[in-house]
């Protein structure tokens, strides 16, 4: 039984990475469309390198907002479904 659960956690981590990778390219081709406008030049300037820094962190700091409360909702779903089936065990 352990090494099913050990397995479920390797998965559920495995895919939590495989989220947190997707969001960061997501996030990237977001703020460099929003910030860069001379994709020719070999390095940014300051004002690209300012607007891509605040615009990562607002968009990091939703994310993971979001990924908290999607959380706690998650969390409060499933102990209400193991409360209910335990209910309805009892009268069968």
């Amino acid at each position: 039984m352990e090494i099913q659960e050990q397995q479920i956690e390797e998965t559920e981590k495995d895919q939590f990475r495989t989220v947190i990778k997707f969001q960061a390219g997501y996030i990237y081709n977001i703020c460099t469309k929003k910030c860069i406008t001379n994709f020719k030049s070999k390095d940014l300037n300051d004002k690209e390198k300012i607007c891509l820094s605040k615009c990562f962190d607002r968009k990091i700091e939703s994310f993971f907002q979001a990924s908290n409360t999607l959380g706690t909702f998650m969390e409060a779903h499933q102990k209400k479904q193991a409360e209910s089936q335990g209910f309805s065990g009892g009268f069968q």
